[in-house]
């Protein structure tokens, strides 16, 4: 069995996945992490965007779950079907 869902790129990642968004299938009981270390593998350009040289994903990746942020200690919440992501690149400034 398995789940979809919606993932939707911004601004750094949107041009390394060559996608606005994408419908992704994902087996059920997959986590955001999961979902994450999928969309690394599937898109080449992405994993040096979301993961670190280790394989963690990087602690810039800001992560929203039905608009709702995921924290990096929330990244073990599993997904449902019809869940939509966004993802974007932690962004500072003065």
């Amino acid at each position: 069995m398995s789940i979809v869902v919606i993932v939707q790129y911004h601004n750094i990642f949107r041009r390394g996945a060559g996608l606005t968004e994408e419908d992704v299938r994902l087996p059920v009981g997959c986590s955001v992490a999961d979902a994450v270390n999928q969309l690394a593998t599937t898109h080449a350009a992405l994993r040096s965007l979301l993961l670190t040289a280790e394989g963690k994903i990087a602690s810039h990746v800001v992560v929203f779950r039905n608009h709702r942020l995921v924290t990096h200690d929330q990244f073990g919440t599993m997904l449902d079907d019809g869940d939509e992501l966004k993802l974007f690149p932690a962004v500072s400034g003065g």
